[in-house]
């Protein structure tokens, strides 16, 4: 499916009937009967009439789109072939959600396998908050910061009342963290700002703040909070590791996201952070690459001079030389 027509779908499905609930999309459909859907157990349910029937999930014309069916039971008496089921397509809109819903489902169990259920519970927990505040503006969120430690929460002021629950909850902690990394038009140190206000609720900083700072925001004022005050290692922390789902289609000056975020990139490459075991498809993350290695190396031999002043000069040349060689090879 083009991407106009993935639009067009996506719209139209906002605007008809059509919910998720877990591994379970729910919808009416145009003959009045609401479906139930579970793309785990790939069966659809009809909650009025309890009945059910099977669901399938076939590669469509293009590569980034699956196309998904039902079985509908052919009518009696007619010249059909021997079989007496048919498969019929889902409305474009309730496959885009099918196909979203099951690829989240999918990537909660590879989670659960590799970071057990509790990881998983933590991600649902997210994603419930980035539903609630997908309305949130940027005036709002600002304020939510604002907030001082020891304010007490109005009941009506949804700002005071979400500071209050940062303190509580740390799914929601999680979530106020990307949306402010996500601010374009705050100023840098406002931005660091937040990361500080979090830490003073209850937000232990770590790799994975490192890399979402890194990828969402870009900038070196951010990451100095992390990297100096919070003292974050980020030695063999993979950073694109995750890079399709943070969103960074976002239009940027500059060439794209690569150039947004090279300079946050490029320091933490230098820290001894890689890209990524994956193919590089861009020439631009090469040449980042090289270029943070050798900032990398020569990193490593001046805290060699300055923690070993006895060493002679031409022996760090030769240990230069050789982590040179080695990440070459590498």
């Amino acid at each position: 499916m083009g991407f106009k027509k993935g639009r067009a779908a996506r719209a139209q499905g906002a605007k008809v009937s059509l919910r998720t609930e877990g591994s379970r999309v729910i919808y009416e459909a145009a003959n009045g009967f609401t479906y139930r859907i579970d793309v785990l157990d790939m069966v659809q349910v009809n909650t009025s009439k309890g009945s059910r029937r099977n669901v399938y999930r076939h590669q469509g014309h293009g590569k980034n789109w699956c196309m998904w069916q039902y079985e509908l039971e052919r009518a009696e008496g007619r010249n059909y072939t021997h079989s007496k089921m048919t498969l019929v397509q889902y409305p474009k809109e309730v496959c885009i959600a099918l196909e979203s819903c099951f690829r989240a489902a999918r990537a909660e169990l590879r989670q659960a396998e590799i970071e057990g259920p509790q990881a998983v519970d933590r991600q649902r927990a997210e994603n419930e908050w980035r539903v609630q505040l997908a309305d949130l503006q940027s005036k709002q969120l600002r304020d939510v910061f604002l907030v001082a430690a020891d304010a007490k929460s109005a009941a009506e002021d949804q700002s005071a009342t979400l500071a209050a629950e940062a303190a509580k909850d740390a799914a929601l902690r999680e979530v106020l963290l990307e949306l402010a990394l996500r601010q374009t038009k705050w100023p840098c140190a406002f931005v660091a700002e937040t990361l500080r206000w979090l830490q003073r609720r209850g937000l232990h900083l770590e790799q994975g703040h490192v890399r979402k700072a890194a990828l969402l925001h870009g900038g070196l004022t951010v990451l100095k909070v992390l990297l100096i005050e919070a003292d974050v290692q980020v030695v063999g922390l993979e950073l694109l590791v995750d890079h399709r789902c943070a969103n960074l289609g976002q239009s940027t000056s500059g060439g794209g996201w690569v150039q947004r975020c090279k300079p946050a990139l490029k320091a933490l490459l230098a820290r001894g952070a890689v890209l990524g075991s994956h193919s590089l498809q861009s020439r631009l993350l090469k040449r980042l690459e090289e270029d943070g290695q050798a900032l990398w190396v020569a990193r490593a031999v001046q805290g060699l001079r300055s923690g070993r002043p006895e060493l002679p000069d031409p022996v760090l040349a030769r240990i230069e030389d050789f982590a040179r060689f080695g990440l070459r090879r590498w």
